[in-house]
């Protein structure tokens, strides 16, 4: 690991940063070193103070509703400009106060982006053909903001629901329903979940539903609504590749499902979910959809790829043709 000398780093206003437009994403360390991400990847800019980076997040906060101290030492919060900041203090963080902003400026990105024109077509028919989609990738990938531009293509007359539990979305889609959870007060009451959210959701007729991001007890809602009519909805998912996001999706089923066996859970994922779109980002900053998979209906299937690395490789035969 490279040792930064502080002493040769100029000192640099946080706020200065959060407010540049260039600016993907932000980043503190141990409470003092500064990067940025531009589009370029990470690069470190200068550094700032432990009472800076405090005194940053707490004005940062105001406005959300949320709060961070000894007693709750990790916040994740939307800021007034649609970015997330995921800050974590002493003495969880215990070399200094760690930051990171992630800003939006998703609206002129467009499925073409991540792949070109025979991606298009291919996301084109997925929305057609009303599959549920999971979009998996790491973290800084792109999944949240290919959802956005996934969510573009479909029919202006119908009724999108989105359910995150920090919003980052801001669909430009004309009819969109908006739910964020919400964490518990001071007293400990109050809280929403993601899940609670879902159950709501499908009490205000959906015509698709979008999970921000699927890691909990939600996902028993999630696939049960995907398997009762509400088809031609997509969620994201933490993942490597579609297995591994498979995977994670049966272990969360059997954690929070506790009379779920895994053939049940298994066969369940199969049933609820058609398609599977990997996106990943490359060392220039990029983001790209590296592979489109349709997922087994049984277990004596096999993943079928239908695009890799910019071409289409095959025919969708999942969902439901107009």
């Amino acid at each position: 690991m490279t040792v930064v000398d502080l002493h040769h780093v100029r000192p640099i206003a946080l706020d200065e940063l959060v407010n540049d437009p260039t600016v993907r994403d932000l980043l503190v360390n141990d409470g003092c070193r500064v990067y940025v991400d531009a589009g370029h990847g990470l690069t470190l800019v200068g550094s700032t103070t432990e009472a800076q980076t405090r005194a940053f997040v707490e004005r940062e906060l105001r406005t959300s509703g949320r709060r961070i101290d000894r007693t709750s030492p990790i916040v994740d919060a939307r800021l007034r400009d649609g970015s997330r900041l995921c800050a974590v203090i002493p003495p969880i963080a215990f070399r200094g106060t760690c930051v990171a902003v992630r800003r939006f400026t998703l609206p002129d990105v467009t499925v073409a982006h991540f792949g070109g024109s025979e991606l298009e077509d291919l996301m084109k028919e997925i929305v057609d053909r009303r599959c549920n989609v999971i979009v998996t990738g790491a973290a800084g990938a792109g999944k949240t903001t290919f959802a956005h531009a996934f969510c573009s293509l479909v029919d202006r007359h119908e009724r999108i629901v989105t359910i995150e539990d920090t919003a980052e979305l801001s669909l430009t889609h004309p009819h969109v329903v908006s739910l964020e959870s919400q964490p518990p007060n001071l007293e400990g009451n109050g809280a929403i979940s993601v899940a609670t959210l879902l159950r709501t959701a499908l009490r205000m007729r959906p015509d698709r539903l979008v999970v921000g991001e699927v890691r909990g007890a939600e996902v028993l809602d999630m696939l049960a609504a995907m398997n009762t009519g509400h088809s031609g909805s997509l969620s994201t998912c933490h993942a490597n590749s579609p297995l591994d996001a498979i995977r994670r999706l049966e272990s969360l089923v059997l954690q929070h499902g506790a009379k779920w066996t895994p053939d049940g859970a298994r066969e369940h994922l199969r049933a609820a979910l058609d398609v599977c779109v990997h996106v990943s980002r490359h060392s220039d900053g990029t983001r790209v959809v590296d592979s489109v998979v349709e997922l087994p209906l049984s277990q004596h299937h096999v993943f079928v790829e239908v695009y890799r690395d910019g071409r289409r490789s095959g025919a969708l035969t999942r969902g439901v043709v107009s």
